[in-house]
């Protein structure tokens, strides 16, 4: 069924690769020059290998997003070496020639049996095509006389989500995707009029002051080690019980600290972590704000605000810093220090990604004892990392995507306790905060759905001896999101944070208010015992959404969104978009 409901925008998009070539054929009707027919062959076979290629992409893209080739996955073009470390050599190597072959192919059968044949026919006859061809064009493009022309929707026929994809043409929905996801434009998400928007969301937001102090030092030194995609899954306190003890000494660690238990994070990706986590400011659809150095101009930071507080910032990480825009994003937040995968040895780069977290976490630890007091230290780990491939004893196997995700996870927490274990021998360590959060979740390694809101549920811990006694070994379990991580630290330490417009103190003592979830051309949002998810493309909620009778979480999801997008907006007042791309109220 998928081929019969994607056909509308299969033709739609032969439309819109049919116009140029169709000019220059008609061109070559009249003045039946080779050079034309020589440049409708370079024309196709550019369009062939573009077209190959978003194919053959989609194959590991829609594996680890759970998505089709979007404007979002097209800007990792610009880090062919993440492109290259996410694979293992096998599927690197195959995909390249298969992508090269079928090119090749397709466009020798053009050639030979299609372009020059043609070419040898009478006038009349190739005028007529021409003509037939210029008629359909239009009509083909709109994807037929109804009122809106074509769009995704056309392809959803099924509850199951994977087979509107398949019957989606990727090409079709790349360019869609482009077209509707640029920053610079005005805010795509405008759902209701400003003020109506603006209340709603202020009803999410808790300005109040009354909220839980747990640490018992203003000035502690603070290290936030943001573990790449451990998902609340394999955390054993997280989940009451678990079939495996994937992460010991996370658990072990989680009885002398103060354990979240009800955290996500806000996108799918690291480089939409950095904003959340450092900014406060929420992924929005199809994008990573920190791509977008001007947007990040008007974006609070916590290393700019614990500069200013006499702190010595500095992040470490063991790979590429080029990658996903990275470098420059830290260097806007100001740290002074800045460790990736050109700090290490060459013995010590054993992964396609880089240096290995144990070799991370020691570089830390042998550098921490020359840092001025306080200090903020973000450290990213990596070898958790698609395709996870780690060094030493292989815990649970190999033989699975899940087998070797749990093994990567596992060795990860074997480095977290060495560290651990050697930090409590130093100096510094008794004034030292230690903040260990997920950049997102995974849909490994229980093959989650990838829409499922689970998969965004995260660990948050905060451990150490700066954390009040009373509340070692607790846990909390108020609704947040990895975006209030700043808020709620920065309030703790009694500074101001009033610019983190989006956050709430995770530690307040008010009632728990929603929080998003980004999706690529969809939105998540969870709120007391509703949830929903919608998806602007499928133009409906996901069987994952159940809202009570009196639910509110549908206009406060849509005025989060609004309100988030129109703060990197450029646009000076909303616009109304088409009720088609809306949510149905």
């Amino acid at each position: 069924m998928s081929f019969i409901y994607g056909l509308r925008l299969d033709i739609s998009t032969a439309g819109y690769l049919m116009v140029l070539p169709t000019l220059l054929w008609i061109t070559y009707i009249f003045i039946q020059k080779k050079i034309i027919l020589q440049s409708i062959l370079f024309l196709q076979g550019l369009f062939l290998f573009l077209i190959v290629g978003i194919l053959i992409g989609n194959i590991g893209i829609y594996a680890a997003w759970g998505t089709l080739i979007n404007a979002r996955a097209l800007a990792f073009l610009q880090d062919p070496e993440g492109i290259i470390a996410s694979q293992t050599t096998f599927e690197l190597i195959s995909r390249l020639a298969i992508w090269l072959l079928i090119t090749l192919a397709l466009l020798s059968f053009f050639k030979k049996k299609i372009l020059f044949v043609e070419a040898d026919h009478e006038k009349k006859r190739a005028l007529v095509s021409s003509f037939f061809f210029l008629l359909f064009l239009p009509l083909g493009i709109r994807g037929g006389w109804q009122e809106i022309p074509i769009n995704e929707s056309a392809a959803s026929y099924s509850e199951v989500i994977p087979l509107n994809h398949a019957a989606t043409n990727p090409v079709w929905y790349l360019l869609n995707n482009i077209n509707k996801s640029g920053l610079n434009k005005k805010n795509p998400y405008v759902f209701f009029d400003d003020a109506t928007a603006t209340n709603h969301f202020n009803q999410q937001i808790d300005r109040t002051t009354e909220f839980t102090q747990v640490l018992d030092s203003t000035t502690p030194n603070i290290i936030l080690i943001v573990l790449e995609s451990w998902t609340a899954d394999i955390i054993a306190p997280l989940n009451n019980s678990t079939a495996e003890n994937i992460t010991p000494f996370f658990s072990t660690l989680c009885d002398s600290g103060l354990l979240f238990t009800n955290i996500y994070s806000s996108g799918r990706r690291t480089d939409q972590m950095f904003p959340s986590l450092l900014c406060g400011f929420p992924a929005p659809p199809n994008h990573s704000v920190s791509r977008f150095s001007d947007k990040l101009q008007h974006l609070p930071f916590l290393s700019k605000d614990l500069s200013k507080a006499g702190y010595q910032n500095s992040f470490y990480y063991g790979g590429e810093l080029g990658f996903a825009n990275m470098n420059t994003f830290l260097h806007q937040a100001e740290f002074s220090s800045i460790s990736g995968k050109d700090n290490y040895l060459p013995e010590q780069i054993f992964s396609k990604w880089g240096a290995h977290d144990e070799h991370l976490f020691n570089k830390l630890l042998n550098e921490a004892d020359h840092k001025k007091n306080p200090f903020f230290t973000m450290m990213l780990t990596l070898s958790t990392h698609e395709p996870f491939d780690v060094p030493r004893e292989k815990k649970f196997g190999t033989s699975t995507e899940s087998d070797k995700f749990k093994s990567a996870a596992y060795y990860t927490d074997q480095c977290l306790k060495k560290f651990f274990e050697s930090a409590r021998k130093t100096k510094w360590y008794s004034n030292t905060l230690f903040i260990l959060v997920a950049d997102h979740g995974h849909m490994l390694p229980l093959k989650r759905d990838y829409y499922d809101p689970a998969t965004y549920r995260i660990p948050l811990l905060w451990v150490g001896d700066p954390l009040k006694k009373e509340f070692r070994g607790k846990q909390d379990d108020q609704l947040g999101g990895q975006h209030e991580i700043a808020y709620t630290l920065l309030q703790q330490l009694h500074f101001d944070a009033s610019e983190y417009k989006y956050s709430n103190n995770l530690l307040s003592q008010g009632s728990s208010k929603g929080v998003y979830l980004n999706y690529d051309s969809g939105f998540g949002w969870k709120e007391g015992g509703d949830q929903l998810v919608y998806l602007f493309t499928e133009k409906k909620y996901l069987p994952y959404t159940y809202l009570s009778s009196d639910s509110s979480a549908i206009k406060n999801g849509k005025s989060f969104l609004q309100k988030t997008l129109s703060r990197i907006s450029r646009s000076i007042k909303p616009k109304f978009i088409h009720p088609h791309y809306l949510c149905p109220a």
